[in-house]
Parts: C-alpha cells; structure tokens; sequence
C-alpha cells in the first residue's frame, strides 16, 4: 500500500487545526477547484517543514513499501499571493518581475474550466522549491517520492528516485516519458471512475474530463504515444475512483463495474490480445454488488 498524503495543496484540515502553518501576515483569500479556501501549505514559511517531515518520518515508518506520494496536485494559480513571506521567497527564487506578476493575482479567484494549469507561472516556481526541498528530505531517508504529473514541473523531483501520475490528459503521459520521469498512466478522461459511462443526462458522475464507458475505457491503449524509449519509463496504469458523486451504493456499482475490470485487464494484457467481444461476454459475470443488497 502506498498512502498520499497531498502537498503543498489540499491542505485546508491541517492548516485550520494548525494555524501556525500560515504566514501569520497573509492576506486576502484564493481558492482550490473545490471551493477550500487558502488550503496551501506556505513554501516560504519555515514551521511548514518542521511539520512535514515528521509527517513523513510517521508515514515510512507505517507503511514499508518506502515511497511517500506527496500529491503536489491542484495548487491555485492565486496561492500565497497575498503572502508576504512568499513574494519575498518568490522574488529572490525568480526576480522581481515574477513577484509583481504574482502580487497581480490577489484576491483574483481561478478554477473556471476546471483546476488551474500553474505551470510556468509564480505559483509553479514556489510549489518546486517546496516539493525540492521535500523530496530531498524523502530521498535522505532511503525512499522513494511519488506525485502527480505536477510534481514535475521545474524537474522538481529527481528522475532517480520519483515516480509521477499523468492525470490530466492522454498526451501528457507520454510527454513526461520522453523526458526521462517514470510514468503511471491516469488519465481522467479514461481511467477515472467517477467520470460518467455516457453523454445521458440522466447518467450518474462528474463530467470534467468528459465521459468514458466500458468499452472506450477497455480499448484504451496506455502505450499509444510512447515511443521505445519512453516505454522504458511506462510503470503501469492507476484507476481512481473519487466518491462525491457516489451517493448510493447503485451508482457505486454503476460507475466502477465493470470499468475496474475492463482497466485491469488493459494493464495486464497486450494490445493484439485485447478483445472486447470476449470481455463484454464475461461482464455478467462480474460482481454487481447492489444486486444482493436489494435482495436483503
């Protein structure tokens, strides 16, 4: 088991049990995609990772397998501008242009079409001397840092010693291959459970990265793209099931069976021996566990 504990974003329940954590002179307020308000943790503000790294030092010592996934996932574009300590950090990490740029997002809310794209931007810069300074930590202790694809912008994990989910798009699976990160395949569009089986109104699930069936969801090939040496980086794939829109156990069953099924299979099994015809005909035979609930 390899348990994520989300950082520097995602934040909000430590950081309001632990006020500490926050540059005591920010101001203003921005906003996660999910609507917490100010949920980052404060790369400039040194309590910050006296914390973490207990936080670390407790989770290797639970859980053997020697990885620590820190998440680095859905930072605001608008994070820690109203900080301080940040802009101080930021201007002597990049200049002061940059810290201008940055001060301009104050009070600025984001996450229009969804979680904001940081990359080139102030936010990304602050979040990579974070996630640096993190990993190092994480590989001083003989282990391993996995995160999500945004833990490698400014190369802010080592190739050596991560790994990084791509879950934006397909595209970006194969593009942090070519540059040398080892890779597992996610992408939303495909692989994430709680996207919709179809178009339908009337289908249960989010629909950000669009929708996904059974059958695209088996046909997909999480190899297309790669070339042979960025195949050497291919780990594996992940499906991920986030539960908001599971509000009863049928729409449970509805959106994970049999799609869990059809991703296993895809990740275990060549391209040439796919069929969809043979998976389809075993479909009933797969679990459809609201069926014996119902009956009780």
């Amino acid at each position: 088991m390899i348990p994520e504990v989300d950082m520097p974003g995602h934040f909000y329940a430590a950081l309001q049990a632990l006020p500490e954590l926050r540059d005591p002179a920010e101001q203003g307020q921005y906003q996660s995609v999910q609507g917490f308000p100010n949920n980052s943790l404060n790369p400039a503000h040194e309590p910050v990772y006296r914390f973490v790294e207990t936080v670390v030092d407790a989770v290797l010592e639970l859980f053997p397998a020697a990885i620590f996934h820190l998440g680095a996932d859905e930072v605001p574009l608008a994070a820690w501008s109203g900080s301080p300590l940040a802009l101080d950090l930021l201007e002597q990490l990049a200049g002061p242009q940059m810290r201008r740029k940055h001060e301009a997002q104050f009070n600025q809310l984001g996450n229009h079409h969804g979680a904001d794209e940081i990359e080139g931007s102030p936010t990304a810069i602050l979040q990579a001397h974070f996630i640096k300074r993190v990993h190092a930590y994480i590989t001083q202790k003989g282990a391993r840092t996995g995160g999500w694809e945004e833990a490698a912008h400014g190369d802010a994990v080592s190739k050596e010693h991560s790994y990084v989910i791509g879950w934006r798009n397909v595209e970006v699976n194969a593009a942090l291959a070519e540059r040398g990160f080892d890779i597992v395949v996610s992408p939303g569009q495909r692989y994430y459970l709680d996207m919709a089986n179809g178009a339908s109104w009337a289908e249960p699930g989010a629909g950000w990265a669009g929708w996904s069936g059974p059958r695209e969801t088996y046909e997909f090939e999480a190899r297309e793209g790669f070339s042979s040496e960025g195949l050497k980086h291919l780990l594996g794939v992940q499906s991920c099931i986030w539960s908001e829109s599971m509000t009863d156990r049928a729409i449970f069953d509805r959106l994970v069976f049999p799609r869990l099924s059809a991703v296993a299979e895809a990740g275990w099994t060549l391209p040439e021996h796919k069929s969809w015809d043979r998976f389809a005909s075993m479909a009933g035979l797969m679990p459809i566990m609201y069926g014996h609930w119902a009956s009780e």
